[in-house]
């Protein structure tokens, strides 16, 4: 369990693809690339905690009891930790199938389940398009533009808005989407796993298509 089933989140939506004729073969390859480092962090922690189980100086268990007591003496250590168990901080920003900006909620980390998506995600092996904006009028006008140059492409199309509840789908709360908004539109694809494929701020629509074809395309072509 401590990292098959996160492997088969990142690997089956992928084959279905595939096996569907949406995307080739090569995208399989990101499966290796995007989850071995998380076997290699996961088997390291281990030895590492066998190493720390094992101590035998005196000095060196009473300086690994103190660390233990600090670490959940402080909330954020504790948050930490948990995460780290339960190995949601895993991020795939460096995934060469994930596009976007470098700051704030990046393409590759883990959608928040504040926003409210895991029902659909769960269901779901196609991506989710999340147009995110404080007008009503500009959310809907992207929303319509890309569903209009990308028919079918997505398996459901969430919109949110903190000026107008009109646009709210299900059961996302506007207060924990409203922070992931830079700009006056911010577009989120969000892939079967829960994972933010692409991000874009603005109502450049261009960019949606370039990681869809990243995406049926396989990747990115190997230098030769």
């Amino acid at each position: 369990m401590n990292t098959g089933i996160r492997d088969s989140f990142n690997l089956a939506w992928k084959l279905a693809m595939v096996c569907k004729g949406d995307a080739d073969a090569r995208l399989l390859d990101s499966y290796e690339a995007e989850r071995r480092p998380v076997a290699l962090m996961v088997t390291a922690s281990g030895d590492d905690f066998d190493t720390m189980q094992t101590l035998i100086a005196d000095e060196d268990r009473a300086e690994r009891d103190a660390a233990i007591r600090a670490t959940f003496a402080d909330p954020d250590g504790r948050r930490n930790e948990i995460l780290a168990e339960a190995e949601l901080n895993i991020s795939y920003e460096n995934s060469v199938i994930v596009t976007g900006p470098s700051s704030g909620l990046r393409a590759g980390q883990r959608l928040p389940a504040e926003v409210g998506l895991a029902h659909m995600t769960e269901r779901s092996t196609r991506h989710i398009l999340l147009v995110l904006g404080r007008s009503a009028d500009r959310v809907s006008e992207v929303r319509d533009a890309i569903a209009k140059t990308y028919p079918g492409a997505f398996d459901s199309v969430v919109t949110v808005t903190t000026d107008h509840d009109a646009l709210m789908t299900g059961v996302l709360r506007p207060d924990a989407t409203e922070p992931i908004t830079a700009e006056d539109v911010t577009i989120l694809v969000v892939r079967p796993d829960g994972y933010i494929g692409h991000r874009s701020d603005g109502s450049d629509i261009g960019q949606v298509g370039e990681y869809l074809e990243l995406i049926r395309s396989g990747g990115p072509r190997p230098h030769t």
